[in-house]
């Protein structure tokens, strides 16, 4: 059995990267089927967002955590997308530079750790800007993006153009939506510093930076099963320290720093005997009386319970800032938060900046932010309608959101959410300014907020700002640059706008006429 452990490995790892990755770079719209979409819930800081700010269980959180207490660090060596993108780093090392050989390292604890309560501290005092940048789900998904996606559309255009002139039809350009040349300059420096890491060091991020990683490392602390040497089998090649990308085992101590490996069985693969294997941790051999008391567990029976004590103190945080109050408030050409975000202030404490809503958007309305939600809202989404408009119509964004930011929403309740509200300014109109017809906010807007009354001679737009739904269609169709004469006007807490009136109107009924001759 142990022997293919590592192919098992490399199997799921590689289905899990490639259904997340396709998350990402999808553009026809294939990966939206619910089992792709479900796979967020298994990624592990995600789903502790979702349970702190919801409160409602995640099944996939548990499925990790138990997984972790079972056998250790799984979920980094075959769930975890950055993790499998690391793997091909160090792989390409390998062919690059020869043959890998890693050697034991000391553990940077105190390091990883100070990470994970930084983080902890940050999202206490209702900022996620350490667990935005550093959260592997997350990273990865920028990553992917931002610099894997402009690849593929590129591509895909290419190609559509190509056929075209072929008189071939079975491809279609796709629309080419660049991201902030400061999030790519950013997202593409970040990424450069964790490949570095993984070709020279191999998994030290997951081992020194990562806030997952740490949580899982104290979890794995008290696993139930774990790798340790067989003294009996081992014959002394320290094969299984030089494979080891964790840099965790000391073959000459014959030992295995447990917590910090992250299951990749590349040591078990590369044994010529079975020396390295799983054994029970509170088995005969290396057992514990059950009276005695272990202080390694105590120290993470304490940090756990530290932990559990600042997840409380988020939710009431965040319940206290979410308390939708009864007249939203707004904001003079503010930043528009997605739909299902509810309020700023439970988007921006929820969302990881994974991008997902980002790429599933079928109008691509929905961009990347650099600082407009300020320094500790770094990269979350945003609504941009110099791009696009938000579909009456669509609600994707909402059921793909993996850490509770966007709620779910169906079509219909959509329709009624009020993101903000559309303000025309009456002097930068082009009917004021150049004598012209226009009209085009009015054409364009789905629930008729905005309608064209004669003024002075004049057909000039006209406001119903309890129809509105913010969703930006006129700001989009306005000729006016650079300022638009009409614009939405975002709202910190969504409000709920009223319904278009359905006027009925009655059928004709036509007249017989006779033959006239």
């Amino acid at each position: 059995m142990y022997q293919y452990l590592k192919r098992i490995r490399v199997g799921v790892s590689a289905a899990f990267f490639c259904a997340v990755l396709l998350l990402f770079i999808d553009i026809s719209n294939v990966s939206r089927i619910p089992l792709l979409v479900s796979l967020a819930s298994l990624q592990f800081i995600p789903a502790v967002m979702t349970v702190i700010r919801i409160g409602t269980p995640i099944v996939g959180l548990v499925a990790v955590v138990a997984l972790t207490l079972l056998a250790g660090r799984v979920y980094c060596s075959s769930i975890c997308p950055l993790g499998t993108l690391q793997d091909g780093v160090i792989a390409l090392s390998r062919r690059t530079r020869g043959p890998r050989k890693f050697k034991y390292a000391r553990a940077f604890t105190l390091v990883h750790y100070a990470f994970l309560a930084s983080s902890v501290f940050f999202l206490c005092a209702g900022s996620v800007l350490l667990v935005d940048l550093l959260d592997p789900y997350s990273f990865f998904g920028r990553i992917a993006y931002t610099l894997f996606r402009p690849g593929i559309v590129g591509s895909n255009n290419a190609l559509a153009w190509a056929s075209d002139r072929l008189h071939l039809y079975f491809v279609y350009a796709v629309p080419f939506r660049t991201v902030a040349g400061s999030v790519f300059v950013v997202t593409a420096a970040s990424a450069g510093i964790l490949f570095w890491m993984a070709y020279f060091h191999g998994r030290l991020f997951c081992n020194s930076v990562c806030p997952t990683g740490a949580v899982l490392r104290l979890l794995s602390r008290v696993s139930l099963f774990r790798l340790t040497f067989d003294l009996g089998e081992c014959k002394d090649c320290s094969l299984c320290e030089k494979i080891c990308k964790a840099e965790c085992i000391d073959y000459k101590k014959r030992e295995v720093d447990f917590p910090r490996c992250v299951s990749c069985y590349n040591c078990i693969d590369a044994c010529p005997a079975i020396g390295i294997h799983y054994t029970l941790r509170y088995g005969k051999k290396g057992s514990e009386p059950a009276s005695s008391v272990n202080p390694k567990r105590r120290d993470v029976l304490k940090q756990s319970a530290a932990l559990l004590a600042a997840a409380t103190s988020v939710v009431s945080l965040d319940r206290a800032q979410a308390a939708p109050s009864v007249q939203p408030a707004f904001e003079l050409r503010g930043v528009v938060t997605p739909p299902g975000s509810r309020s700023r202030a439970h988007f921006t404490s929820a969302c990881t900046s994974c991008y997902l809503c980002i790429a599933a958007c079928p109008s691509q309305v929905i961009t990347s932010s650099f600082l407009e939600y300020g320094v500790t809202g770094m990269f979350q989404p945003k609504m941009d309608y110099t791009l696009a408009y938000c579909a009456y119509e669509c609600a994707v964004c909402t059921t793909v959101c993996p850490s509770g930011a966007l709620l779910p929403l169906t079509n219909s309740e959509k329709k009624e959410v009020q993101l903000g509200r559309a303000k025309f300014i009456k002097e930068d109109c082009i009917v004021i300014t150049k004598k012209t017809d226009c009209g085009a906010c009015s054409e364009h807007c789905p629930t008729k907020a905005v309608q064209m009354v004669k003024t002075d001679g004049l057909f000039l737009p006209k406001m119903t700002e309890e129809l509105c739904v913010g969703c930006g269609a006129c700001e989009h169709a306005c000729p006016v640059k650079p300022n638009k004469a009409i614009f939405v006007e975002a709202s910190s807490v969504h409000g709920k706008a009223k319904k278009p009136e359905q006027k009925h109107v009655e059928e004709k009924k036509e007249i017989p006429v006779e033959f006239p001759f």
